[in-house]
C-alpha cells in the first residue's frame, strides 16, 4: 500500500507541475526576457512581444495538458490499487513516461504558434 501511494504521488508530479506552471505562466509569467526562468527558445527570446506571447501560450498549453493528464493518472492508478509491487512499479513507471510525452508536444505547439504569429525576426505577422 505504501509503495502504491509513493508511485501515485510520483505520477501526480507531472500533471501537478503542468497545472502549477500553467497557472504561473498565465497569471505571473516572467515579464522580461531572462536566461533563468520561462519558456526560453531562440524564437521566444527574439523580443519582448514574442517573449510575452510564448509565456502565455506555454501557460495555456500547460493548463490544458495538466487538466487532461490528472484524471488519466488517477484512473490508471486506481485500476492498479491493491496489485503487487512489481505490477504497480511497472505500470506506474510506464505511466510516468507517457505523461512526459506532452512536454515535447507543448514545445512543438508553442513554437508552431510563434511561427504562425511572428516572422523570423520576431515581428508580428499581419492578419
Amino acid at each position: 500500500m505504501s509503495f502504491w501511494i509513493f508511485m501515485l504521488l510520483s505520477c501526480l508530479l507531472v500533471p501537478g507541475m503542468l497545472l502549477l506552471f500553467g497557472w504561473m505562466f498565465r497569471s505571473h509569467a516572467p515579464k522580461t526576457i531572462n536566461y533563468a526562468f520561462g519558456y526560453r527558445t531562440k524564437r521566444s527570446m527574439k523580443n519582448e512581444e514574442t517573449w510575452r506571447f510564448a509565456q502565455a501560450e506555454f501557460g495555456r498549453h500547460s493548463l490544458r495538458w495538466g487538466l487532461a493528464e490528472l484524471p488519466v493518472t488517477l484512473l490508471v492508478m486506481a485500476a492498479i490499487f491493491g496489485r503487487d509491487e512489481g505490477t504497480v512499479g511497472t505500470i506506474s513507471s510506464a505511466l510516468c513516461f507517457v505523461l512526459c510525452v506532452p512536454l515535447l508536444i507543448m514545445i512543438w505547439q508553442v513554437e508552431r504558434a510563434l511561427k504562425k504569429h511572428f516572422d523570423e525576426n520576431g515581428k508580428r505577422k499581419l492578419p
